[in-house]
């Protein structure tokens, strides 16, 4: 028991958030999500994202994998549309203007049946045109 504990205490189990990033395609796009959950976990999920010229149709697509095990409570600001897009959900936003980074923030739940590893993965477009992608790891405990 005691060896849980300071496990838990440094974070072992999770919930402290990572941050990643990629940039290309003149947009760069940055992830905050924890690396390691619980079942039954509150969390938050960060995604900011900026380009050197106009985005006149942003948008995040997040994987399947966000959604197998998860609850989305909500997003702020809300998506303008939202949908299903060549590799998972799309969540369209209005328009960007170059140089300015806009921050959209996810609150999710951790089914509390949900264990295993998977890859996320969250893309940036403009309109259908790909701008840049970030991969990530999650592992969910039981």
């Amino acid at each position: 028991m005691a060896v849980a504990m300071v496990l838990a205490l440094f974070n072992f189990f999770g919930q402290r958030p990572s941050e990643t990033s990629a940039t290309g395609q003149g947009a760069s796009l940055r992830v905050s999500v924890p690396s390691r959950l619980r079942g039954g976990l509150i969390f938050q999920s960060r995604f900011t994202f900026s380009a050197d010229h106009v985005l006149r149709h942003p948008a995040l697509e997040l994987s399947d994998n966000w959604f197998d095990g998860m609850t989305l409570n909500t997003t702020e600001p809300a998506a303008i549309a939202e949908g299903r897009g060549s590799d998972g959900l799309r969540f369209s936003y209005g328009k960007a203007a170059a140089g300015k980074s806009q921050t959209v923030y996810f609150e999710w739940s951790v089914n509390p049946t949900t264990a295993g590893s998977r890859d996320l993965t969250a893309t940036l477009l403009d309109g259908d045109r790909v701008l840049t992608t970030v991969d990530r790891d999650l592992v969910v405990f039981p």
